[in-house]
């Protein structure tokens, strides 16, 4: 249940970035944040 939920957030992380890359703000954080998220589903 956890890593379908979790997996969900990466997914919305994925898009989210792809629109703040293109806008060019905070892309750093998300960057961050979604290898955090794939690091717990890669568990």
């Amino acid at each position: 249940m956890a890593v379908k939920i979790v997996a969900v957030i990466v997914r919305n992380l994925r898009k989210a970035e792809t629109k703040i890359l293109e806008n060019g703000h905070g892309s750093i954080d998300l960057l961050t944040d979604k290898d955090n998220y794939s690091s717990l589903v890669g568990k």
